[in-house]
């Protein structure tokens, strides 16, 4: 298990059929490390960078922690199951996009979970040339 703080975690992009399905990356850096599964905390989803959409890459998850985890953390109760859309990002059961989220729970099989809260983060929008700041 691996613990990384200010990370961005995105699907792998970088070997898509790898069961490594997410990469966790600090803040700042361009290299990410491959993960079977993730749990995330404190998450604001946002707009890939151009290096990643040059990947094909188009969103991903800014968080305050991020582990990489060998096997799928248990889901506790009260997540919601995401579905994940390249144009309008990650979205909730009822198709409404979901911007924060409390915790964030990516498993193996490439589902994706979260548990949204009233006190989810809230981050400056990033820009092509840095990487979002807490507002």
């Amino acid at each position: 298990m691996n613990a990384s703080s200010a990370a961005i975690v995105t699907a792998n992009y970088a070997a898509r059929r790898s069961p490594n399905r997410w990469l966790i990356r600090p803040v700042g850096q361009n290299a990410g490390v491959p993960h079977r599964a993730v749990v995330a905390s404190k998450v604001t989803f946002g707009l890939a960078f151009q290096f990643e959409r040059d990947q094909g890459c188009t969103h991903v998850a800014h968080c305050e922690t991020a582990v990489g985890n060998r096997q799928d953390a248990a889901l506790p109760e009260g997540t919601i199951r995401l579905k994940f859309d390249s144009f309008e990002g990650f979205l909730g059961p009822d198709g409404k996009p979901i911007e924060a989220c409390a915790e964030l729970y990516l498993q193996s099989d490439g589902s994706m979970h979260a548990l949204v809260a009233s006190d989810a983060p809230s981050l400056e929008p990033a820009t092509e040339d840095r990487e979002p700041v807490p507002a």
